[in-house]
């Protein structure tokens, strides 16, 4: 065996370490252990288990298992995002930290501390190296970030809504399903909504309608219902030509993608079709600008009770498609636009709210 300072050297580095309590779940050991880590080599290991512990499905774990992400706590979560770093050479730890942190960041105390460490602007400049991988697993760091309020402040803050944007319309699938769930995410804090707007991302958006993603389809209804509580949205949504793709998916389609698509229609149709009975109120949420350069509170109109059912009909009728149907995709052909063909299997699994 190879001598190494003077003794047998080990076998790998745990048994090299001292001080290193054994006791400690995996989880925490292989975070103590990244620090004194000697070289890149050594570092990928490290957080190549670590991600590999928090991948785990809990029926994969032992009692005191069952929850590593709530293990790791704040000298955990630093040890681990010190290596995102765009800037380096090598993208690949960077990548790993991202996908590791997708995971840690489903709960609300590990995006605490990933905030208290100020590395949100670096997540972000990942989102803008031309790296398939980093980008997608930045873009589900920041989806898991923005299923929770804080996050959607701090990512809005640091430029993310922007840095998504630009990767609406990448051909790669499974970016694209993280960076609009990231997207659908993010867009239900109100005060957001002008900047996906600004962004140009409304076409896009109304584009994945048509995909034949369901995940991808569903975080785009969503957003698409999300922005339109914002009036210009709603302009800007319509004259896309959202109608017809979102009443497409009111029939026979995943009821989820079915309710967001049921609130964006809601939400689109309040100036065009008002509730006559309905007395407008404020909305504490959206602030709007008058003729005379004074804020002046936005006032919801409800949608015409008529149009509300209409649009619960076409649910039945969808439902009792799906009853009847349950192996079919209904064609539904309006002119001049494409027929939609959307596959409902395997759904990938996403932190969408």
């Amino acid at each position: 065996m190879e001598l190494w300072q003077g003794h047998t050297k080990p076998q790998n580095l745990r048994q090299s370490i001292k001080g290193i309590n054994l006791d400690k779940l995996p989880i925490q050991r292989d975070t103590e252990l990244l620090n004194l880590a000697k070289n890149d080599r050594e570092r990928e290991k490290f957080l190549n288990n670590i991600n590999k512990i928090l991948s785990q499905t809990p029926d994969c774990l032992d009692e005191e298992s069952t929850n590593n992400r709530m293990h790791v706590g704040k000298q955990g979560m630093n040890s681990i995002v010190q290596f995102l770093n765009p800037g380096s050479d090598s993208t690949k730890l960077t990548s790993i930290v991202a996908g590791i942190l997708l995971n840690l960041c489903f709960e609300d105390i590990n995006v605490q501390h990933f905030l208290e460490l100020n590395c949100t602007e670096n997540l972000v400049l990942c989102l803008l190296i031309d790296d398939i991988q980093l980008q997608t697993n930045a873009a589900g760091a920041i989806q898991s970030i923005c299923y929770h309020q804080r996050g959607k402040i701090a990512i809005r803050d640091a430029g993310g809504i922007e840095a998504l944007s630009h990767l609406l319309s990448s051909k790669d699938s499974r970016l694209v399903t993280r960076v609009v769930g990231s997207l659908h995410n993010i867009s239900s804090e109100i005060s957001t909504a002008p900047i996906i707007l600004s962004c140009g991302s409304v076409p896009h958006l109304v584009h994945l309608l048509d995909s034949h993603q369901p995940a991808i389809v569903h975080a785009a209804a969503g957003t698409i219902q999300n922005i339109t509580c914002y009036p210009q949205a709603r302009v800007e949504v319509e004259s896309q030509g959202a109608i017809v793709p979102l009443l497409k998916l009111l029939v026979g389609f995943d009821p989820q993608i079915t309710s967001c698509a049921i609130g964006a229609m809601l939400n689109l149709w309040r100036e065009r079709f008002p509730d006559p009975n309905s007395v407008s109120s404020p909305d504490s949420n959206v602030d709007q600008t008058d003729d005379q350069g004074s804020n002046a509170k936005n006032k919801i109109k409800l949608v015409h009770p008529g149009m509300k059912k209409l649009l619960e009909l076409a649910v039945t009728l969808g439902s009792a498609y799906n009853l009847f149907f349950p192996n079919e995709t209904p064609q539904i052909n309006f002119p001049l636009q494409p027929s939609m063909n959307l596959q409902t299997n395997a759904k990938e699994a996403s932190v969408i709210q």
